[in-house]
């Protein structure tokens, strides 16, 4: 909206008068409840602008009830958003609209309306840029802002007045078949319908310094493969699957410069969403025990600046693609081993299985440079604990907060612990230790293994490549589990034969599973343990497992849009 199309509005309406107040035709969603807003002018009743040169506004105010209902959403949701959907059908292509909220300040007893709430931090636009004669607008609320009284649509051609909501404070844009909206922070701003970059800047005036998680939603109808998008001076990729509307949470920690514009590659044509919601999850320091995880993609964990890291020792995330997979990442082995060695010992090492090894094995004994547990093996640990009365390091007993505070686990009535049997949850964790390309691969070994305990039907698909897979092949991959001492699986549990089996098919790409098992074909310590099947991998290339990759390449693709050796929707 033009400046001194602004002023010419202070000057020709000091105050607007209302000769009644009636109650309007349109519902107010307030977040459980809904009811008639109240109208402030005549066309306000109906909702539409019909003659908008004679009256250019529609003013509305909320109920007490309604008041009430947008106060308890403020203090739930940390600030809100007020969306309205606007219907300019019948517009004519032309004109200017506008969008505001109105304060208690603003409304007079008299219930008139200063005209200067009508030209501060507005959302404006003209519908001659128009793409969709409907779209909605959403003005959002930061924590520390004034929950409004009300809100008032202008325009100067016809418009109506659809819907009007509460919603979760947001920032940017989603454009869709089914929805385009534009989503501003309290200072307002222009309507822009380009669709190709975000100025994440604006995101300051609707979360504050909170930490919050921006949704990347992409939806494609382009063959499977990467969208390019940039986020200040860094480069990222989202994998997108045809057909399939992908939802990729990019926390703005994850990223050198967190107010960073965020662009799309300017060659691309597809219906595009960038757009900024806080977690539901807040994501805040070790306070008092609590520490919640960070959503994320598994793509962005690698590379996560460890100075932005909410605890020194370690960080804790929530995958993006399945919720019931929770993932650690170490500082250094000393601080994993502290974690999870009592652990390892307890649920996998030959021998040691269903015993709570001393205070000794975990500060002196190797257990792995990586882990993953299932929440009905975490609840068994924890309950031999209990039962034995074992004293657990300050680590363990953060551990077990942190089951509990994500009910991994949770306490039973007669005081044991348990988890849900039908809806599996898990916990992985690597190290920063290790070295970037063994991070990839253990990083895949783990995910891998967190799909394995909480999707049944890959289990059904794994457990039927497993029985089917070549049988001397099987036996070279289980010996060289037992040849070496940092491994040392137990053999004899099937569950966990099966669920290594996959992931070390799944752990590399295609392209190099080969090269790997032919290479440990010929290392001395297997081939003293195995000789004649490490001559079986080397007479047949290997073919076995490089066919199984295949095999397996295709069910994880169709299933998640993921590969071998790639458990990430994004790259960078």
């Amino acid at each position: 909206m033009k400046k001194n199309t602004l002023i010419l509005f202070a000057f020709a309406l000091l105050f607007v008068s209302c000769s009644s107040i009636k109650e309007s035709d349109i519902d107010f969603a307030s977040g459980e409840n809904s009811g008639k807003l109240i109208a402030l002018n005549k066309d306000s009743v109906k909702g539409s602008l019909s003659q908008p040169e004679k009256n250019p506004y529609l003013y509305y105010k909320f109920s007490e009830s309604q008041l009430a209902d947008v106060a308890d959403f403020f203090k739930e949701q940390s600030g809100l958003g007020l969306k309205i959907t606007l219907n300019f059908a019948n517009a004519g292509g032309n004109g200017e609209y506008a969008f505001g909220v109105l304060y208690p300040e603003n409304i007079t007893e008299k219930n008139t309306v200063s005209s200067m709430a009508l030209t501060n931090n507005i959302i404006f636009g003209n519908c001659s840029e128009s793409q969709k004669s409907e779209f909605s607008l959403v003005y959002s609320v930061a924590p520390t802002g004034k929950i409004p009284c009300g809100f008032f649509v202008y325009s100067t051609s016809n418009v109506e007045l659809k819907s009007a909501k509460l919603v979760e404070p947001m920032y940017g844009f989603s454009n869709s078949d089914d929805e385009t909206m534009f989503a501003f922070s309290s200072s307002g701003g222009k309507v822009n319908w380009d669709f190709s970059h975000l100025d994440m800047t604006g995101a300051v005036g609707v979360f504050g310094n909170e930490l919050f998680l921006p949704c990347v939603k992409i939806h494609s109808d382009k063959e499977n493969g990467f969208e390019s998008l940039c986020y200040g001076q860094e480069k990222i990729q989202c994998y997108l699957q045809s057909g399939v509307e992908t939802n990729i949470l990019l926390p703005l920690r994850a990223f050198k410069n967190p107010f960073a514009d965020l662009k799309f590659e300017p060659d691309t044509k597809i219906n595009r969403a960038l757009l900024c919601f806080e977690s539901s999850e807040k994501i805040k320091r070790l306070k008092q025990g609590e520490l919640p995880p960070i959503k994320t993609d598994l793509g962005l964990v690698l590379d996560w600046p460890q100075e932005k890291w909410r605890i020194g020792d370690f960080e804790f995330y929530n995958w993006s693609l399945d919720e019931n997979v929770f993932l650690f990442d170490f500082a250094d082995y000393k601080i994993q081993n502290e974690f999870f060695t009592r652990l390892a010992f307890f649920v996998e090492k030959t021998g040691y299985k269903g015993t709570l090894v001393s205070d000794y094995f975990v500060e002196n004994k190797k257990s792995y440079n990586a882990h993953d547990y299932k929440a009905d093996d975490l609840a068994r640990f924890f309950n031999e604990v209990k039962k034995q009365n074992f004293k657990l390091n300050n680590r363990e007993l953060l551990l077990k907060s942190l089951l509990l505070q994500n009910k991994i686990i949770y306490v039973l009535d007669d005081g044991t612990y348990g988890c849900d049997m039908k809806n599996m949850k898990c916990v992985i964790s690597i190290s920063r230790e290790s070295y970037p390309a063994t991070r990839l691969s253990l990083m895949a070994h783990e995910a891998w293994h967190g799909l394995y305990f909480s999707q049944e039907h890959f289990r059904n698909f794994v457990e039927k490549r497993f029985n089917s897979f070549d049988r001397r092949s099987l036996d070279f991959l289980i010996g060289y589990w037992q040849s070496q001492p940092s491994l040392s699986y137990d053999k004899t549990d099937d569950y966990l034969m099966k669920n290594e089996f996959m992931s070390y098919i799944l752990q590399h790409r295609s392209n190099y599973i080969r090269g790997y098992y032919l290479q440990r074909a010929k290392w001395n310590s297997v081939v003293s343990y195995q000789k004649d099947l490490c001559d079986y991998i080397i007479e047949t290339n290997a073919q076995y497992f490089v066919d199984e990759s295949e095999i397996f390449e295709k069910y994880v693709k169709d299933a998640w849009g993921l590969a071998p050796g790639r458990v990430s929707l994004i790259l960078r």
